[in-house]
């Protein structure tokens, strides 16, 4: 598409490099990946090529587990490997029988992070708080509540591209630049990635 191509010149103007379809963190790569990570990734892979997939962000307070970025906005997806149902019970998020407000305001501090992260670079963008059930089930996916979302593994694709919701590829492209710093080898210690 010719949209994904000027996205590509852009990145290469911007970030001094071709854009790979995901981004690592020292720490992230190879063997030291779980394997619901790679389940994730794995499914984040389906992403259309205007996305970007960055994984394991620093944001200063904390490690996001993963952040996407494209066209119909920026997430901030925090994993969980559990087995077991979530589902919502009088407005509250419940896994397997028991109270699960926890992880809400877990992605909610994880959106707030990365969000925080864009407003330090001048960047007005909403960063939406997404919880993935990579090995467990999720009742009627997703399951949205205020200001946080809940998803399977297999509707988080669907779920990201079918926001209603458009951000310009050069806003798209300035929240990518703030949260990688190219050229670093070692990343361990702050945030963004290096290429996988």
């Amino acid at each position: 598409r010719a949209a994904d191509q000027i996205v590509e010149r852009i990145a290469q103007d911007i970030l001094g490099r071709d854009r790979p379809s995901t981004i690592s963190v020292a720490g992230e790569s190879g063997s030291g990946k779980s394997e619901t990570g790679l389940a994730l990734a794995d499914a984040l892979a389906m992403l259309p090529s205007s996305y970007w997939v960055l994984h394991g962000v620093w944001t200063g307070h904390g490690d996001v587990d993963h952040v996407v970025i494209g066209p119909t906005g920026v997430f901030a997806l925090e994993t969980k490997a559990w087995e077991g149902r979530f589902y919502r019970s009088r407005g509250h998020l419940h896994y397997n029988g028991k109270p699960a407000e926890h992880v809400l305001r877990q992605a909610r501090g994880a959106a707030g992070q990365v969000r925080q992260l864009l407003l330090e670079a001048g960047i007005d963008e909403w960063v939406e708080a997404v919880v993935v059930a990579a090995q467990g089930s999720v009742s009627r996916s997703p399951i949205r509540f205020r200001q946080a979302n809940v998803v399977s593994i297999e509707d988080v694709v669907d779920f990201v591209t079918g926001r209603r919701h458009w951000i310009r590829s050069s806003k798209l492209l300035a929240v990518v630049a703030t949260l990688v710093e190219p050229g670093e080898e070692d990343r361990s210690g702050d945030r963004g990635g290096t290429p996988a």
